[in-house]
């Protein structure tokens, strides 16, 4: 099985690199512009009323649904999602999420919530030795609800 050994040295580097990219890519732009305040004052005068609006700003507000489905992650937006791969042959690897997720519905009994489907799942990854934690996103109706799964 291959399991997330050295994850944090990893994410730090990638981390870095795409901090640097990050950092290129914005001073590539803003040097395009003889004044650079010209291309920022847009963005620097939007009024913001709360965090949610610095991203998507206040006309995202009224387009964006509040309800727009179930979404499972193999992880935490800070993690890796790992592979499992008994036999050690790369081409035979496969997500440890979703065997554990197929696990979990094979083994269930009647209906289950989201909720309940990423924390068993959860248990199955700590079980297999993964620090991985399965995500859940949705409206907290829809975590109630049961999967379609």
């Amino acid at each position: 099985m291959h399991h997330d050994h050295g994850e944090s040295e990893e994410s730090g580097h990638h981390l870095g690199f795409v901090s640097a990219l990050a950092h290129q890519f914005m001073k590539h732009k803003l040097d395009e512009f003889e004044d650079a305040n010209d291309y920022l004052k847009p963005a620097l005068e939007m009024p913001v009323s709360g965090h949610h609006e610095v991203y998507a700003g206040k006309v995202a507000e009224s387009v964006v649904f509040k309800d727009r489905g179930v979404l499972l992650s193999g992880c935490q937006s800070d993690q890796t999602s790992a592979d499992a791969n008994p036999s050690g042959d790369k081409a035979e690897a496969y997500g440890a999420m979703s065997n554990a997720l197929q696990m979990v519905l094979a083994n269930n009994k009647g209906p289950i919530t989201n909720y309940e489907l990423v924390t068993e799942v959860w248990k199955v990854l700590k079980k297999q030795g993964f620090s991985q934690r399965p995500g859940l996103y949705c409206a907290d109706h829809n975590a109630r609800a049961h999967s379609i799964c």
